[in-house]
């Protein structure tokens, strides 16, 4: 399992390339604790586990590498994950669903899985190739739409594209120049 050659230490192979060599598919797991702020006050202690993995599984905190897919994980799933993130995806937040090939969702309920698209903010969801849904409630069902929801209503109130290629940004939000 450990071998040591020329000040090499390698983990999983007889043959370390780097100081460091680690080897296999069934990944590896650093686990810790740390104690979040919470209103400016320590809150009970949360594990947060680092896995180099074949996919998510475990509700928590977490950052994930799968390494076969290239795909990136950080942030909390409040319930088991039942889907495989996208190839070279990344999904940074809470609740994120990033099925989309070079996708990547940046905060929270986002769903991507249009490839090559892109979705920050809250309630999104981009299913269009070359897409973006961003701010609150953008739905981004078409290819190459972009989606700009800065609504402040309700969270279940989506604001989307009807048709390919559209630019839209939600008339209630008011852009100062």
């Amino acid at each position: 399992l450990f071998s040591v050659k020329d000040n090499y230490l390698a983990i999983g192979n007889r043959d370390p390339k780097a100081n460091l060599h680690v080897s296999g598919n069934l990944g590896f797991i650093i686990s810790s604790t740390y104690e979040p702020l919470v209103d400016n006050t320590l809150a009970e202690e949360e594990t947060v586990d680092f896995y180099y993995s074949n996919s998510l599984k475990k509700p928590g905190s977490a950052f994930y590498f799968i390494g076969k897919k290239a795909a990136l994980f950080s942030g909390y799933a409040s319930k088991e994950i039942d889907y495989d993130l996208g190839l070279n995806a990344v999904s940074l937040g809470k609740d994120n669903a990033v099925t989309g090939v070079f996708s990547t969702a940046v905060g929270q309920q986002l769903n991507v899985n249009g490839a090559y698209s892109v979705a920050a903010g809250k309630n999104n969801v981009v299913n269009g190739y070359f897409s973006a849904g961003l701010g609150l409630g953008a739905l981004s069902e078409y290819d190459g739409s972009f989606v700009f929801s800065g609504s402040l209503g309700s969270v279940d109130t989506d604001f989307s594209a009807e048709k390919p290629n559209q630019f839209l940004i939600d008339s209630s939000f008011k852009i100062q120049a």
